[in-house]
């Protein structure tokens, strides 16, 4: 007699055999410090160390809204999802602790795309030490909807804020800008054969696998030198606007001093944009924007490059809140930098 065929989709193994093929994934990396009831239980009972704060973040992604099935492979999905929350506990000078992954999953989803998921889930678990504690699984009748929510820590007198920036502060960012935004151009408009092989595989992975700056923000948080920080998930433009609203003050950003790519400048040429709308305003970057006490910036620069050999780029300074958020261009004018970016509310109308 041959062996009855396994189930192909999550509708077919059903709920209770997918969770303990979830749990079987999940449990190859071992639990981090502190969880006393992990997977398995009404709730996880977990233990933070004593004298710090607890960070908490919570992320939706949403099929067809904040991602397409078959742009980046199931294992990349897993990896992505979890660096969005992981960089909202990066950018306060947090580490990542603890996780809980909900699914709502149409009935025709393979089960093999789920096991490739959370193996991707498990690759950032083991990067930044973290543990995947609980979640839930419901069906979804269209799409599928990824929501997590992710728990750290910090220490009281290293929490970094959005709120602490001053008039003569300087403004800096880590990494490239627009990248992840010319990689979703690539995806988006198919614009695979109007640029070399090299180009497009670096600007699809800036935009599928980007890359928490941890190890960056627990840098700037213990120099003592930084004053405010938020990671550009929206777009730099209104990230940068979150800070001046936290704390009431302007700013001036340097288009000439805007750190970009060569790939993403080879993408802007070959559509015909400038390559300054990819680096102000496309999101999903997960850099981290901050602004340092003066003087601070070239030592603060030279610590991060030695300590983790990521490049961080002084594109601004802050201004006091009535001159508002201007962007200066390489002759010296300066213009009125529009707010604009990603809007999860505004964006599929528009």
């Amino acid at each position: 007699m041959k062996p009855m065929a396994e189930p192909a989709t999550v509708a077919g193994i059903g709920e209770f055999g997918l969770i303990e093929r979830i749990a079987g994934i999940i449990s190859k990396n071992p639990d981090p410090e502190g969880v006393v009831v992990g997977i398995g239980d009404d709730a996880a009972a977990l233990e933070f160390p004593p004298q710090s704060l607890v960070l908490a973040t919570t992320d939706i992604m949403i099929e067809n809204v904040h991602f397409q099935l078959g742009a980046q492979t199931p294992r990349d999905l897993g990896r992505r999802v979890m660096v969005i929350n992981v960089s909202d506990i990066a950018a306060m000078g947090g580490l990542p602790r603890y996780a809980l992954l909900s699914l709502g999953l149409t009935p025709d989803i393979p089960v093999s795309f789920i096991e490739e998921f959370y193996a991707g889930v498990g690759v950032e678990a083991k990067l930044f030490g973290f543990g995947v504690v609980g979640g839930n699984i419901a069906r979804s009748p269209e799409r599928l909807i990824l929501d997590v929510t992710m728990l750290g820590m910090v220490e009281p007198a290293r929490v970094v804020r959005r709120s602490g920036a001053r008039p003569g502060d300087q403004i800096m960012v880590t990494g490239n800008l627009g990248s992840s935004a010319a990689g979703l151009a690539i995806i988006l408009d198919h614009l695979h054969d109007r640029l070399p092989h090299e180009v497009v595989q670096y600007l699809k992975a800036a935009h599928n696998l980007p890359r928490p700056r941890v190890a960056e923000g627990r840098l700037l948080a213990e120099s003592g030198c930084c004053t405010a920080m938020i990671d550009i998930s929206d777009g730099l433009a209104s990230d940068l606007n979150h800070i001046c609203e936290q704390s009431q003050v302007g700013a001036v950003i340097f288009e000439s001093a805007l750190p970009i790519a060569d790939a993403t400048r080879a993408l802007a040429g070959a559509v015909q944009k400038p390559v300054s709308e990819y680096a102000l305003f496309g999101g999903e970057e997960y850099e981290l924007l901050f602004t340092v006490r003066p003087g601070c910036a070239e030592s603060l620069a030279l610590a991060l490059r030695g300590a983790t050999g990521i490049l961080a780029t002084t594109i601004g300074e802050v201004l006091p809140a009535e001159l508002g958020m201007r962007v200066e261009r390489e002759d010296g004018h300066r213009f009125d930098l529009p707010p604009r970016g990603f809007d999860h509310l505004m964006s599929a109308s528009q």
